[in-house]
């Protein structure tokens, strides 16, 4: 099924999947498989049935609580991610991955505030997490405390430097400041970057 599915043959990885339900139907990874298929198709209700009965046979996988986590965000279901986190025993609600997780809940609703006292305790437990540092740039972003919200990107990449995602939030942020220099530096090493690679802008 994995080797259909890298080869993007959509009808016969669900075939190998489901056969491979049939000889082992409490396997949580066989069912977040068959979840992903449908996410990918944007079929999120019966992607969230396949991802919550790997849950049920086992609360503390991790792979179907981060897919399931990823769909109600693309649902924008937000309320449904706080409950889902809160509700999952193998999290810790004091870790830093928590915090962040959370903070990054509000951050989606556009509650900056709340997005920044939750990033804020992320931090303060791994002060070089680069996506709690990203997150806080976004929040400070949302704030329109766009120098603040440089601090935290460029801190992001000193400790990520070819991440081309904290390139293009850089160089928002520039844009922001009339920096017109450095967002034109950062612009263009996103385009130099997809020129390298082949990715398409």
């Amino acid at each position: 099924g994995l080797v259909h599915k890298e080869m993007k043959k959509a009808d016969s990885t669900f075939y190998y999947f489901e056969q491979a339900v049939k000889m082992d139907p409490g396997n949580p990874s066989i069912l977040n498989n068959i979840g992903a298929i449908y996410a990918d198709d944007k079929n999120y209700d019966t992607a969230k049935i396949y991802f919550r009965k790997a849950l049920q046979i086992r609360p503390d996988h991790k792979q179907s609580s981060n897919t399931l986590i990823r769909v109600f965000r693309l649902m924008n279901q937000l309320d449904s991610i706080t409950n889902l986190l809160k509700g999952i025993s193998f999290i810790d609600p004091t870790s830093d991955i928590f915090m962040n997780d959370m903070g990054m809940v509000f951050l989606d609703q556009k509650r900056y505030d709340s997005a920044r006292v939750y990033i804020r305790r992320a931090l303060m437990q791994d002060p070089t997490n680069v996506q709690s540092l990203r997150n806080m740039g976004l929040v400070f972003q949302g704030l329109k405390r766009y120098d603040s919200a440089r601090i935290y990107m460029q801190r992001a990449r000193q400790i990520d430097p070819e991440n081309p995602v904290i390139w293009a939030n850089l160089a928002v942020v520039f844009r922001q400041l009339k920096q017109y220099d450095s967002a034109g530096y950062y612009f263009r090493k996103q385009i130099f970057k997809r020129a390298s690679t082949g990715v398409q802008a």
